[in-house]
């Protein structure tokens, strides 16, 4: 997520929990789902990393065999 988008859902954030006690809960869940999404990114791109190291391995194998 860029900063700027950052800065704007916390603003968001600290707005609905100024305005209500039910605008409270909202930012709440806001906050929630966004935790969600970002736990799901953080996960997806430590799988891409494991991937792309057993991509690397093997690679580097296939030329050590080749110039062995």
């Amino acid at each position: 997520m860029r900063k700027t988008a950052k800065k704007k859902i916390k603003k968001v954030i600290k707005g609905l929990k100024k305005a209500s006690k039910s605008h409270a809960g909202q930012a709440k869940s806001l906050t929630s789902v966004i935790k969600k999404k970002i736990k799901k990114v953080i996960k997806g791109l430590k799988k891409a990393s494991k991937s792309h190291a057993g991509q690397a391995k093997s690679l580097t194998a296939v030329i050590k065999k080749k110039n062995g």
